[in-house]
């Protein structure tokens, strides 16, 4: 009989609402945002805003937010990530500006945050209604080089290091964790391609109005530290003209253009250059003045009436010297054919080619490069009688 009594007290609590167990509290439920992403210039900080946002009529009380993402490390190029909080980026309605924790060290491809220490009932931070919502933080993933072109495709992890949330319900820090509630707009595009419109003669290689098609190899060296930062190979057509296309270079930041090939000397753009909205033009055609000089002597050839990369660096030392006649004289007697040594690309080594290399060794051609870049063996100077004399370069 009084079993009977207290069951029928506790319906009718119930059914007037004075009482409900805590099996019936409702979970507060939310969406978890990735949003905002920006890639900064040189290519290496990528960041992006976390959001918490309450979207149903039962208060969100934090309880705990621990972090698990996954991302490309393709996106890498072959650097190493670090993952900070942004300073100052937390919304004001947490209680403590950077309450979270920072990023523990994690593998490549997983990026792992613990959760703040609990506030306690009563404590936490309060989930605002109002989208986007509340701003965690801001974080930051810096890489040691330059992303490349791949998509970083940052997203959330429920896997070996899971994504949770937990909220206070009935005053009882609960896990309240729904994969669907997680979010992701950032637009992950990776490091956007970069293309170089180039042109460029090569001395031996142009008669006249027209030029043969050679393939030339285009670094970008950083306009600071001088490093090289991509490297690409492409033919020019019969104007001069190329198309380079690089995937770690980025908008804005200062890059020097150089050209290379097997048998020219190896030149730098006068100053550096950047690019706008994905695209750089050059002309290395157009004076002398549009390649670098450390004034040893002219920095372009003069040749049927244009500005040329000067021939005849066949062994890639950075100078025209004798020692670049071997490979020539050696086909020549032989009847034999090397394409390094067919400079002017008739197909046949012969005395054309040796005139190139005859007339640039005369006059010290040489390369000549931004102070602190990757140097030569070797520069020639002038005895004092006149004749040609090798000193080491430091």
């Amino acid at each position: 009989m009084r079993n009977n009594l207290l069951f029928s007290f506790l319906m009718a609590l119930i059914i007037t609402g004075l009482y409900m167990p805590g099996s019936f509290s409702q979970s507060p439920t939310y969406t978890c945002t990735l949003a905002n992403d920006t890639l900064y210039a040189p290519g290496n900080v990528y960041e992006f805003d976390v959001y918490l946002l309450r979207t149903g009529t039962t208060a969100f009380e934090l309880g705990g937010f621990q972090i698990g993402l996954t991302y490309d490390t393709l996106a890498l190029n072959h650097g190493t990530l670090t993952a900070a909080w942004v300073t100052g980026k937390t919304d004001p309605v947490f209680p403590v500006n950077g309450q979270l924790c920072v990023p523990a060290p994690f593998a490549k491809g997983n990026i792992k945050i613990a959760s703040f220490q609990p506030e306690g009932h009563g404590n936490g931070t309060i989930i605002p209604n109002v989208a986007p919502g509340a701003r965690v933080g801001r974080l930051r993933l810096t890489n040691t080089v330059p992303f490349a072109a791949n998509p970083l495709s940052a997203t959330w992890n429920y896997s070996n290091y899971s994504t949770k949330i937990s909220a206070y319900v009935a005053g009882i820090n609960t896990d309240i964790t729904n994969q669907a509630s997680f979010l992701n707009t950032l637009a992950n595009a990776g490091n956007n391609k970069c293309t170089l419109t180039l042109t460029a003669l090569v001395e031996a290689l142009y008669v006249g109005g027209s030029i043969m098609t050679p393939s030339l190899t285009v670094e970008l060296h950083d306009g600071n530290t001088l490093a090289l930062v991509d490297t690409k190979t492409a033919a020019l057509s019969s104007t001069g003209a190329g198309t380079f296309t690089f995937s770690t270079a980025v908008n804005g930041a200062q890059y020097y253009i150089v050209v290379k090939s097997f048998n020219t000397i190896e030149t730098w753009s006068a100053t550096a250059h950047s690019f706008s909205s994905g695209t750089l033009s050059y002309d290395f055609t157009t004076g002398l003045d549009k390649a670098f000089t450390d004034g040893s002597n002219a920095p372009l050839a003069i040749h049927n009436g244009k500005y040329c990369i000067y021939s005849g660096d066949l062994d890639q030392d950075g100078l025209v010297t004798s020692g670049d006649y071997t490979g020539i004289d050696n086909d020549n007697f032989n009847f034999d054919y090397h394409a390094v040594n067919d400079l002017d690309g008739d197909g046949i080594i012969s005395s054309g080619d040796y005139t190139f290399v005859d007339n640039n060794n005369y006059n010290f051609i040489q390369k000549q490069i931004p102070p602190g870049a990757p140097g030569i063996a070797a520069k020639r100077t002038i005895k004092s009688n006149g004749q040609k004399n090798s000193t080491v370069n430091k």
